[in-house]
């Protein structure tokens, strides 16, 4: 079976702005890059534009394996590797109690001065284990900070009739 796809897309903060893509390789937590970084709240609580539409505004952007962050004003930072990371916490993504790395108290600040309030950036570990919904997965499959599982698609016949139902 072959599968054509039209658009593919990596979040790789979750709820930021998204990165279109041509071609993307497959890691042990699906598309290199998708939702490895997220934003906590000060209690670990996971931040989305569901509650900080303002998320949108800041773009990311991966060079050379390195994850930037440019502003809606145009100002861009480098986040830190992992292996700079400040600290390890736990972090809450729905129900799921997740271990991850606070990379910079500075870029924290950065993006708390953005978002309007205060957040940390986290990251998830190559080596972390986030296991799918055992109900539609197996045992050891396992995904970043996405919602759910590490592959989301969608038909264009199924985003075309959600569109006709917009308002």
């Amino acid at each position: 079976m072959t599968i054509r796809l039209s658009q593919l897309y990596i979040y790789p903060v979750k709820s930021m702005a998204g990165i279109p893509l041509e071609t993307s390789e497959l890691d042990a937590m699906g598309l290199k890059h998708d939702r490895r970084w997220m934003l906590v709240d000060r209690d670990g609580q996971f931040m989305t534009q569901r509650t900080h539409p303002q998320m949108v505004l800041i773009q990311p952007a991966i060079t050379n394996g390195h994850l930037q962050l440019t502003s809606s004003k145009g100002e861009t930072v480098e986040v830190p590797c992992i292996e700079h990371a400040e600290e390890h916490m736990t972090v809450q993504v729905w129900q799921d109690q997740v271990k991850a790395h606070r990379l910079s108290s500075a870029i924290d600040a950065w993006l708390s001065r953005e978002i309007g309030e205060p957040c940390r950036l986290v990251y998830i570990a190559d080596d972390e284990i986030r296991q799918c919904d055992p109900a539609y997965a197996k045992e050891g499959d396992r995904t970043g900070f996405s919602d759910g599982f590490p592959l989301l698609l969608i038909s264009e016949a199924s985003l075309d009739l959600l569109n006709q139902k917009l308002d």
